[in-house]
């Protein structure tokens, strides 16, 4: 039985032989993709092949591509969060998003699995018992593990979101939180880490990004930006109606290793402001001052 760390490169030198007619037919094919429907590196049974014809038909439709861009597709998610009703949507949720999911009650027990375990995201409770989720990670990076983490906290004080931010965490979530922006949150720090490509929509009144190809649009039109400046509208949109600090903006888009400056923020915000008033939706990025910004539509 192969394994599932030759899964991949398996797979791979499966498809560059993958049309040739006498490679189908043979049984060495069958046996193969048997041996992938048994694998463990699957969390589903991969297909009910019984026969060498069967075999051929799929390969005539095109299924295993698909079958393929699944098995790339699915992720390895670390859940730590006490609260076992949350943690149990959560992991539900994920799991019917295609992910392979871990969950963990306590920081102890989290944190061991997170630095010797490989996850592609860690979502993390901040109120943890044993280990608490700032220690968490700070722990984690200074094991230089860059797993990326989505923080869910009840603690809705700005500078509780500040020092998670600054210490290593890549998002937060205050509880209450909808599900659909929590896939998308996910989703978002997946891609931006190189770990899945996105089809899904992030859109605020009339401003809209198809995040897979980074296509802007404002009331339909398309926008062009600067990476910067994408990077900086999809921050602002993955927190609307939230205020975001200077702070968490240069250390999100620019890094602490960043040689600009913090006064690099306001300019950004400016070059963006400008090329969203062509359609007056530069309004909506607004100053709150001495904290930072929000990106709000009054009524």
């Amino acid at each position: 039985m192969i394994s599932g760390s030759t899964l991949k490169l398996s797979t791979l030198t499966l498809f560059t032989v993958l049309f040739s007619a006498e490679f189908v037919r043979s049984a060495f094919l069958f046996s193969f993709l048997l041996q992938l429907k048994e694998s463990e590196a699957l969390s589903v049974p991969l297909l009910n092949i019984h026969s060498s014809s069967e075999l051929t038909n799929l390969l005539k439709y095109g299924i295993l591509y698909h079958i393929y861009s699944f098995m790339e597709e699915l992720m390895k998610l670390l859940i730590v969060e006490d609260d076992i009703g949350i943690s149990y949507t959560v992991a539900r949720v994920m799991q019917d998003e295609g992910h392979k999911v871990t969950e963990c009650y306590s920081g102890d027990e989290g944190l061991h699995h997170a630095l010797y375990g490989e996850f592609d995201l860690i979502i993390l409770d901040i109120m943890l018992p044993k280990v608490d989720g700032f220690t968490f990670i700070q722990e984690l990076r200074k094991q230089n593990v860059d797993t990326p983490i989505l923080c869910l906290t009840a603690k809705d004080a700005l500078n509780d979101r500040i020092k998670g931010l600054t210490i290593g965490a890549d998002d937060y979530m205050v509880k209450p939180f909808e599900i659909p922006e929590l896939i998308v949150r996910a989703k978002v720090l997946l891609r931006r880490y190189g770990k899945v490509n996105l089809e899904e929509q992030i859109s605020y009144g009339p401003i809209a990004i198809q995040v897979r190809n980074r296509l802007i649009t404002v009331t339909g039109e398309e926008l062009t930006l600067t990476e910067k400046e994408y990077e900086l509208l999809e921050y602002l949109l993955m927190n609307k109606e939230q205020i975001v600090t200077k702070e968490q903006i240069y250390n999100r888009i620019w890094g602490l290793d960043s040689e600009a400056g913090i006064g690099i923020v306001e300019l950004y915000v400016h070059y963006l402001r400008k090329k969203l008033s062509s359609w007056h939706a530069d309004q909506f990025i607004q100053t709150v001052r001495g904290l930072g910004y929000i990106l709000r539509i009054n009524e």
